[in-house]
């Protein structure tokens, strides 16, 4: 059965204040973080931000959205403020199906960046924007893990990893990822250890194969 998914109501302060060492915000910076650490790590964050406002329910649909500094009047380090956060299609576009589905007029937006809604308390929660890196880490320990998936399951998922859930944000080149494919080919099988890590803020993971040892 799948579990629902985490609902909350988030106050984002005064513009790019929590950002920028504000010690009126320093109580909400330290709840948000907080929160991140106590909940389980999302797949992917549906945000729904108090400064967009539409005739109608919008969805920003951009693979790579950037930043829209939409406020006035602070320091300049606060308009350079950066979260490589990518967007993600296929969930805006299933969003928009279930809005439409449940009855209400919705439409997508391929250009629309972040506001400060969305970034200013995300930046807090997940600094380095890697949410959608561990989506794509699960799948890669799936495929090479799952011992219930034919070589041949196995060969297509890793053929065709280009389809995982942000493939390209944690691989815009394959070089890195191709090392696996070739211990995994080598192998011929599910692994019998991985080990999950964090480097630099990255989940990432070690496969390991043990060879047969000699009678």
């Amino acid at each position: 059965m799948a579990s629902s998914p985490d609902i909350l109501f988030i106050s984002h302060g005064g513009g790019p204040l929590p950002l920028l060492g504000d010690p009126a915000h320093a109580d909400m910076v330290a709840q948000l973080a907080r929160l991140a650490a106590e909940l389980p790590r999302p797949d992917a964050i549906v945000l729904i931000s108090a400064h967009w406002e539409e005739n109608e329910p919008t969805v920003t649909a951009g693979a790579t959205p950037g930043l829209i500094y939409d406020y006035y009047g602070f320091p300049p380090e606060s308009y350079a403020i950066d979260y490589p956060c990518p967007g993600e299609p296929a969930l805006a576009q299933r969003v928009q199906q279930a809005l439409v589905k449940a009855g209400l007029p919705c439409r997508q937006d391929p250009q629309r960046g972040f506001d400060h809604g969305l970034f200013v308390p995300l930046k807090i929660m997940y600094p380095d924007a890697n949410v959608k890196n561990q989506a794509f880490e699960h799948w890669l320990e799936q495929t090479c893990c799952d011992a219930t998936l034919s070589e041949a399951e196995r060969r297509q998922r890793l053929q065709h990893w280009e389809q995982a859930p942000y493939a390209r944000f944690c691989h815009p080149r394959e070089e890195h990822l191709l090392p696996l494919q070739v211990c995994a080919g080598l192998a011929g099988r599910a692994c019998d250890r991985h080990l999950s890590l964090n480097i630099l803020g990255k989940q990432s993971g070690f496969f390991c194969w043990h060879g047969n040892t000699a009678e």
